[in-house]
């Protein structure tokens, strides 16, 4: 299983050095993750729509000046984190003791 710092920016959600561009930005979308990113994707709008937390995190980011799709891509960030956290304590990697 590939790390959650390697899988950010597969998935298109770690922004690229350098001023803002859209096409910089998609440049590390690869096409195998679209439907990936698209699952996270649907997964924050719905999180944005009913969770109350989430909420209240859009409002406080908008308040600092983020823009929606800097606050959508933050909140892909940490859909992946918990996902990738919880796959962790189903299944942790293995040590070179394990390993025998």
């Amino acid at each position: 299983m590939w790390s959650w710092p390697a899988a950010a920016p597969r998935l298109g959600l770690v922004r690229i050095g350098g001023p803002p561009q859209r096409s910089a930005q998609r440049a590390h979308t690869w096409p195998r993750y679209r439907a990936a990113n698209n699952a996270l994707y649907v997964v924050v709008l719905g999180r944005l729509r009913y969770d109350p937390r989430t909420k209240a995190y859009a409002a406080r980011r908008t308040t600092d000046g983020l823009s929606k799709p800097e606050i959508i891509r933050c909140l892909k960030r940490y859909v992946v984190r918990e996902i990738y956290n919880a796959l962790q304590a189903i299944n942790p990697p293995k040590t070179s003791t394990d390993a025998a």
